[in-house]
């Protein structure tokens, strides 16, 4: 598994574990309602995702749904980064 699909899960389970709930056995392609990530969780997910990443998500990646899991999320992240990285080498 890559590197950001192991730390958006690690987040999850941290969010989880303030819950009372559990990650354990899920893996990047388990949508996040699964996992019984609410909506506040998934906003809280995107903050320090931001933070983590120095990046800012755009609106359409702010729309959660039963289908958005940590493994989609990792490419949309791995995306901005690619763009912020060949901006900086303008």
């Amino acid at each position: 598994m890559k590197t950001i699909d192991k730390w958006i899960l690690n987040k999850v389970s941290q969010i989880n574990e303030s819950n009372n709930g559990a990650v354990a056995g899920f893996d990047s392609d388990t949508p996040f309602v699964a996992m019984g990530i609410s909506s506040l969780d998934y906003i809280q997910l995107i903050i320090e995702i931001e933070n983590e990443f120095n990046i800012e998500l755009d609106d359409e990646t702010l729309a959660f749904g039963n289908e958005l899991c940590c493994g989609k999320l990792a490419d949309v992240i791995k995306r901005k980064l690619g763009r912020v990285y060949k901006n900086e080498d303008k």
